[in-house]
């Protein structure tokens, strides 16, 4: 929950200084554990928006395994300036996302910057 707490803390500074909306973009899952967790870390972060009076939309992927396009197609969709996500030491969340999802996220043609926060 500290790793989740600092990139939220990113994520607030980056809105404040550009009285900007977040969007939440949720992973759907059919693994009830791995949901279960998505849904639990949801209420952590919009409790914490809400806390700090920062504007947020959640929404939740489509049940397909390409979560990284969604991610674009969302992105793209809603004209963000940014994504942020956060890496782990076994890689990026969220964690179902691995080798070629993350370098089609970062390296995306919209050219969208994504922030990788790092928290160790």
């Amino acid at each position: 929950m500290e790793r989740l707490a600092f990139s939220i803390w990113w994520a607030v500074e980056i809105a404040g200084l550009f009285h900007s909306e977040i969007h939440v973009f949720l992973m759907e899952n059919p693994d009830k554990q791995i949901l279960k967790t998505v849904k639990k870390l949801s209420r952590i972060i919009s409790s914490k928006l809400e806390m700090e009076n920062v504007p947020y939309q959640t929404r939740t992927a489509k049940k397909e395994p390409n979560f990284s396009g969604q991610v674009l197609e969302y992105a793209i969709a809603n004209r963000a300036d940014i994504i942020i996500t956060m890496k782990d030491k076994n890689g990026f969340e969220p964690f179902l996302m691995v080798g070629n999802e993350e370098e089609k996220l970062i390296y995306n043609t919209s050219q969208i910057p994504v922030m990788c926060i790092d928290p160790a």
